[in-house]
């Protein structure tokens, strides 16, 4: 990093640092330019009760927070005539395990697909082998099927629309 980048990032820290209070909630920062990590620090805390900070690797689960603009990006590639509603995870994920021909689109959107919540997926794994879950790990665990919890048209918890949109918009690009 040359003199320049380092003063700017002398420059992001002080303002950073005076931005979170101590032992608050944070955030996690990361700048990068042409694939070189110019900067990189966590600030304030990830758990307030277990003073646990926040490090420049905090997994922050946003899960919630970007669903509605995970459907919307669904919705447009339908709007699109790329992907259908009515289109089961199957036709998009060719090697998804054999329950996935009766869960459609529209089963995830309206969270009625009757896979469980990846959260408690992902808590599973990550007791049993460590960290190592990802969206993208997810649909290809055949060990997924074990968790399914009921018959597509029941109703499920929150599920991940976003794999179906990267698919898609991968394969028509």
């Amino acid at each position: 990093m040359g003199a320049d980048e380092d003063a700017r990032a002398k420059q992001l820290d002080a303002i950073l640092a005076k931005a979170v209070t101590s032992g608050q909630p944070g955030l996690a920062v990361l700048v990068k330019k042409e694939g070189t990590v110019l900067f990189e620090k966590g600030y304030g805390l990830r758990r307030i009760k277990a003073r646990a900070p926040i490090t420049p690797h905090t997994d922050f689960r946003l899960a919630s927070v970007t669903k509605q603009f995970t459907a919307m990006s669904v919705m447009l590639l339908e709007r699109d005539g790329k992907l259908r509603y009515e289109s089961t995870l199957t036709e998009i994920f060719p090697d998804f395990p054999a329950y996935g021909k009766a869960i459609t689109i529209r089963h995830l959107l309206t969270h009625t697909s009757g896979l469980p919540d990846y959260e408690d997926l992902m808590d599973q794994e990550e007791k049993s082998h460590g960290k190592r879950w990802s969206p993208r790990t997810k649909s290809r665990t055949r060990k997924y099927s074990r968790y399914w919890k009921s018959k597509p048209g029941a109703n499920s918890l929150r599920e991940q629309v976003g794999l179906i949109a990267i698919r898609v918009t991968s394969c028509s690009a």
